[in-house]
C-alpha cells in the first residue's frame, strides 16, 4: 500500500512531478516514464526499509511457551470503586409549560407556523 493510501485512505489523484524547478519541463510520454522511474525507486527503498525493520523485528522478538501449571504477572487496570455517594443518574425528561409566542412563516407557495414553547425548569429567554 502506497504511503498517501495509508494516510488519506484513498489514492492519489493529482500528477506526480518530481523534477527540480531547474530542470526542463518534459512533456508527453516522457514525463509518463520518468514519473514511473522515480516511482519503482521510492517502491524500492520503501522495500529495503521494511526488510531491515523485519530483521529487526525478528531478531528482538522470541516466542514465549506455556504450560497449565506456569504462574504468570499480568498487569492490570484497578477497577473504579462506587461510593454510596455517587449520583448514576441526573438527567431528567423536560415537559412542555406553555407556548409563548406563534408566528405564521410565509414562503413562496406555503405558510408554515412557528411556535415558540416554554419548557419546564428553564426561563422565558432559554424558550425554543
Amino acid at each position: 500500500m502506497a504511503p498517501y493510501d495509508a494516510l488519506y485512505g484513498r489514492p492519489c489523484r493529482l500528477p506526480l512531478r518530481w523534477e527540480k524547478l531547474d530542470q526542463h519541463v518534459t512533456i508527453g510520454p516522457k514525463i509518463i516514464t520518468s514519473t514511473d522511474e522515480k516511482i519503482k525507486g521510492i517502491q524500492e527503498q520503501l522495500k529495503v526499509i521494511q526488510s531491515r525493520q523485519k530483521t529487526y523485528v525478528e531478531l528482538h522478538q522470541r516466542e514465549v511457551e506455556l504450560d497449565v501449571s506456569d504462574y504468570v504477572f499480568l498487569k492490570v487496570t484497578p477497577i473504579r470503586v462506587v461510593t454510596r455517594f455517587e449520583v448514576k443518574d441526573v438527567t431528567y425528561e423536560e415537559q412542555p409549560v406553555r407556548i409563548s409566542a406563534r408566528k405564521l412563516k410565509s414562503l413562496r407557495n406555503r405558510e408554515i407556523p412557528i411556535v415558540k414553547i416554554l419548557w419546564q425548569n428553564n426561563r422565558e429567554d432559554n424558550a425554543t
